[in-house]
């Protein structure tokens, strides 16, 4: 099977794609991810994902994330491992972590993946509340402005 393709859309919005499915990353404020999956998520489109986490880690200092499986219709087992294992080591800095799902195969693996982040990922079955908990994130102030501002009463 061939690498995914990573394509720009526009600023702020990746997508990664292969024959079997797709992901789009967009970071609609600076410490926050919407991750929108579509059909099969391959083993590859992991390292590709935790990148941009990396990235907006290194550029934010935490991060939200909103992860928009309605559509994914499976996935590589070896997604779920890294995704997860990635999620544990940066559990502190995850401010919050929401999951839209369809599939009862997802529901279950959300479960496990929660369980083993201590309970920490929401997950919803409904795209209502979740693009709620996504629009009150996104208004929150931004870290680096937090940063900015404490320094120039200084």
């Amino acid at each position: 099977m061939a690498s995914p393709i990573r394509r720009q859309l526009r600023f702020g919005v990746l997508e990664l794609a292969d024959d079997r499915g797709s992901v789009t990353l967009e970071r609609p404020a600076s410490h926050v991810e919407l991750l929108v999956g579509r059909g099969y998520a391959s083993a590859g489109f992991a390292a590709l994902i935790l990148a941009e986490r990396e990235q907006i880690l290194r550029e934010a200092g935490r991060i939200a994330l909103f992860d928009d499986l309605a559509e994914v219709v499976g996935y590589d087992s070896a997604v779920r491992l890294e995704l997860t294992g990635w999620s544990k080591a940066n559990r502190a800095r995850i401010v919050s972590f929401h999951i839209l799902t369809a599939s009862r195969i997802l529901s279950m693996g959300i479960g496990v993946a929660s369980l083993a982040l201590g309970g920490t990922i929401r997950a919803h079955t409904r795209r209502e509340p979740f693009r709620a908990a996504l629009e009150q994130e996104c208004i929150k102030p931004s870290p680096l402005r937090n940063a900015a501002s404490a320094a120039d009463t200084k």
